[in-house]
């Protein structure tokens, strides 16, 4: 049996990761470098800052990553980090609803 090398190894758990859909949408952030590609810092009232992307349609996931959905976040409609229960969210944020959707999302 061959062995795989370790760069090699993490380009392929990389690649992997990225076909299950994951992103960072909700995570901390100070700038954009901070974010996914595609994905952007937004601060404000955001505490900590809020990895995210602008979206079109609330309630629905077309313009989202894997584990966001379009929801009013802080006046703004972006992909919102889903939530099942309050602990799913950081400090800071709460886990809502979202209008047209029975979903939840962390959201200021």
């Amino acid at each position: 049996m061959s062995k795989i090398n370790a760069p090699v190894l993490g380009v392929l758990l990389a690649l992997a990761l990225a076909a299950c859909g994951g992103t960072n949408v909700g995570q901390p952030c100070t700038t954009n470098d901070d974010c996914d590609n595609g994905l952007t810092c937004y601060t404000g009232n955001r505490p900590g800052g809020y990895c995210a992307k602008g979206c079109q349609t609330e309630g629905t996931d077309r313009d989202c990553p894997g584990g966001s959905i379009c929801a009013m976040n802080d006046g703004l409609l972006l992909c919102s980090a889903i939530c099942g229960d309050q602990p799913d969210c950081r400090a800071g944020y709460q886990c809502n609803g979202v209008s047209a959707s029975n979903l939840k999302v962390c959201r200021p």
